[in-house]
C-alpha cells in the first residue's frame, strides 16, 4: 500500500509533497471514484449516502494533499483535468488490490 501511495503521488503531480506525510486514504479515494463516476457532487454524495457538503470538502482536502486540481468545476458541468484522469486510473486499480486483498484474506 506504501508504494502505492508513492506511486499514485507521483503519477498525480510533478510538485513534491512538502506538508510531510501523504495520508491518502482508502475512503477519500472510493469519494473520488463517485464523483468521477457520477460527474456529480449531489448525485455523488446520494449514493454514498453523505451529504454534498461533507463530499465537496473530502474532494477538496484530496485536491490540497496531492498539490493539484482533480476536477474542472464550473456551474452546469465538472470534468476531470489531465491530472484528475490519471488519478482515477490508479486509484480504481487500488482500490480493486485492496477489495481482493480482503477476498483473499476472507474467502
Amino acid at each position: 500500500m506504501f508504494w502505492h501511495t508513492i506511486k499514485l503521488l507521483t503519477i498525480v503531480s510533478e510538485v513534491p509533497l512538502t506538508k510531510g506525510v501523504f495520508k491518502l486514504n482508502l475512503l477519500g479515494l472510493r469519494y473520488f471514484i463517485a464523483v468521477a463516476d457520477y460527474t456529480s457532487f449531489t448525485k455523488a454524495a446520494e449514493h454514498l449516502f453523505v451529504t454534498q457538503p461533507t463530499l465537496s470538502r473530502q474532494i477538496m482536502d484530496l485536491e490540497n494533499e496531492i498539490g493539484t486540481p482533480l476536477f474542472i468545476r464550473s456551474h452546469h458541468s465538472l470534468k476531470l483535468t489531465n491530472a484528475g484522469n490519471r488519478f482515477l486510473k490508479e486509484a480504481i486499480r487500488i482500490v480493486n488490490e485492496i477489495d481482493n486483498l480482503k477476498k483473499i484474506v476472507n474467502p
